[in-house]
């Protein structure tokens, strides 16, 4: 059960990602690897939620994801993604989102990506749920480095690679401190 929150600022921004060790998140458009186990991590955490994310990621979703709602970032005023809200910028798509969440009593708003999404994200981010992908691999798309000094692990679970998995990885909780 999700805590009350009183406030807007109550609301907690949570980033979540998976990355590999040399911190690609993407190739062509889509991740470079399949992690079922990893895709439960993310539905649990995500579903309820209002959702934050760029256009290409927004594209690249086999269809509109369940119990969520979908906020797309894009420059592009004309582009109209179905089944989604639209945004120009991080701030207003954040502002959106903890209204949403705040009318629905969720204690937390959740950034998907992409790369550029998570730049911008990054300054306003309470929370990270980082995977990281026991492998160095290709890609176009990146995850920033992160200030270590400004994150504190307060959870850690390792997942042996399986049959449904492409590579063992480990699931983190940051929290900005």
């Amino acid at each position: 059960m999700e805590k009350q929150v009183q406030k807007l600022d109550e609301i907690k921004v949570a980033i979540v990602v998976a990355r590999s060790k040399n911190f690609v998140i993407g190739r062509d458009g889509d991740l470079p690897w399949h992690l079922s186990s990893d895709l439960k991590n993310f539905k649990s955490i995500t579903s309820g939620k209002p959702i934050i994310m760029g256009r290409k990621t927004f594209q690249s979703l086999p269809r509109l994801l369940p119990n969520r709602t979908h906020i797309v970032i894009s420059r592009d005023i004309e582009y109209r993604p179905e089944g989604a809200l639209l945004f120009s910028n991080i701030q207003s798509a954040i502002a959106a989102a903890k209204s949403i969440a705040f009318d629905k009593e969720l204690d937390e708003i959740c950034i998907i990506g992409g790369g550029e999404i998570y730049k911008q994200a990054i300054e306003f981010a309470d929370i990270i749920y980082l995977t990281i992908v026991d492998c160095e691999i290709e890609g176009d798309t990146y995850f920033p480095q992160l200030d270590e000094t400004l994150w504190k692990e307060v959870e850690a679970t390792y997942f042996e690679k399986s049959e449904k998995d492409d590579f063992a990885f480990e699931l983190k909780k940051l929290v900005q401190i």
